[in-house]
């Protein structure tokens, strides 16, 4: 049931200015780039955007600019809520912003140091900063992982490659951070390669909690991976091929489906509560809300495969590297990430099943996306909340399990004691 909102006549306005992270950082011509690039000796790929330009740029601008000083100017509603609603506006400009700078360096075919400082800048303001503690713990745990696996040990010159370069991200902080190791819930079980499957199951779940409004959906040719769109109430599963081969991860099985699900279900939940609650802007999340939306998926997620490392160590690992936290900051372009990360995939390698060369590529095409690779450390930051998020979860859960009754109720980040308190005063959470 529809409680009273304390946001009705804001909320719709704001929802609609779509800001374009990340579709439309998407890159276009993904597999002539890929050929260019191994063909040749670029420094980066040469994509193409063909989405990245946004023609109501200055239209949705303006659009929050205004309703910014609606809501500044407003004295009827409470002050907790104008002050969430302000600090969302600016995080949606940062990031109309965000897509408008990316769009002008993928335009130029030589590097543009103003544009790219700003890209950066605008980056690590939303998303938040490679951190080096946690750079340095992920760079521990990557090490020992990689080289207790019997595999490694017929490949002495790539191992002794990969290691020397974690071993010096890992010597660059000290870090307070727990192990985490904790043992799956459910037996593994036969591998699943069937979409109509995957869309059963996910449908089955939908429908458990009542959601028969919500559809799933197959994915096309281009679609690698699982997508909720809350907005049209869609969960759009990868095309079977993706499936099959799902860009270097393990194959998909019935104990990581569950866990897959368990994840998606999260953003579900989150978004149906929230639009039902007294504080619509909890369906689309408070400001700063995402490192502990994934965080708290992640969880769950692991809650059921289990997990011998927090989530997404590679990818921090790699936004580390491009930075260059772990060489003073001198900054890594698309071509030295692709390498080592070719070289790691190499290692990882075991049965001629996946081929390190596109696994290399495509996980370049992610920690570059929306930008030219060869501006060494430019980069978008978006999964590195992942890992930043999952940390905090888990900590936060073991010294207070009472969140595990609230982690649904909306879009917000549990860990953050500035949404905590916002809530509590609105009353959605309770005082603890």
């Amino acid at each position: 049931m529809n409680q009273q909102s304390l946001d009705s006549k804001w909320f719709d306005t704001l929802r609609n200015v779509y800001d374009g992270v990340p579709s439309r950082l998407v890159a276009g011509r993904y597999n002539s780039a890929r050929k260019q690039f191994f063909d040749s000796g670029d420094p980066a790929p040469r994509f193409v955007y063909d989405t990245i330009s946004d023609p109501k740029f200055e239209e949705k601008k303006e659009t929050l600019l205004v309703l910014q000083e609606d809501i500044a100017l407003c004295d009827e509603t409470h002050p907790v809520v104008k002050k969430l609603y302000l600090e969302k506006i600016q995080e949606k400009l940062a990031l109309l912003n965000l897509v408008k700078i990316a769009s002008v360096i993928v335009s130029q075919d030589r590097l543009d140091v103003q544009q790219a400082n700003r890209f950066v800048a605008l980056t690590n303001r939303v998303f938040g900063p490679v951190q080096p503690h946690i750079f340095a713990h992920a760079c521990a745990i990557a090490l020992r992982q990689l080289t207790d696996m019997p595999v490694v040990t017929g490949k002495p010159a790539l191992l002794s490659s990969v290691a020397s370069v974690l071993e010096s991200g890992s010597a660059l902080s000290s870090f307070e951070i727990k192990n985490l190791s904790l043992p799956a819930s459910l037996a593994e079980d036969s591998v699943i390669t069937e979409q109509q499957l995957v869309i059963e199951r996910f449908r089955s779940v939908l429908h458990e909690h009542g959601l028969y409004h919500w559809k799933v959906e197959p994915g096309n040719r281009y679609q690698t991976t699982f997508v909720v769109k809350p907005k049209r109430h869609r969960i759009i599963v990868p095309n079977k091929t993706a499936l099959c081969a799902r860009a270097g991860k393990a194959l998909l099985t019935e104990r990581k489906l569950r866990a897959l699900i368990e994840h998606e279900m999260v953003h579900v939940l989150r978004y149906e509560r929230g639009i039902t609650s007294r504080l619509k802007l909890l369906a689309v999340g408070l400001p700063g809300y995402y490192a502990g939306e994934e965080g708290y998926a992640t969880y769950c997620e692991q809650q059921i495969h289990g997990a011998a490392d927090y989530a997404g160590g590679k990818y921090y690992i790699a936004a580390g590297l491009a930075v260059g936290l772990d060489r003073g900051g001198e900054p890594r372009n698309f071509r030295e990430m692709y390498n080592f990360m070719h070289d790691w995939y190499c290692l990882e390698e075991k049965d001629g099943q996946r081929d390190p060369q596109k696994l290399a590529f495509h996980f370049c095409s992610v920690l570059f996306k929306g930008v030219r690779g060869h501006n060494p450390g430019v980069i978008l930051t978006l999964q590195t909340g992942y890992r930043e998020g999952n940390i905090a979860v888990h900590k936060t859960m073991e010294e207070c399990p009472v969140w595990k009754k609230f982690g649904h109720i909306g879009k917000y980040d549990f860990t953050n004691s500035a949404h905590i308190t916002a809530l509590q005063e609105l009353e959605i959470l309770p005082r603890l």
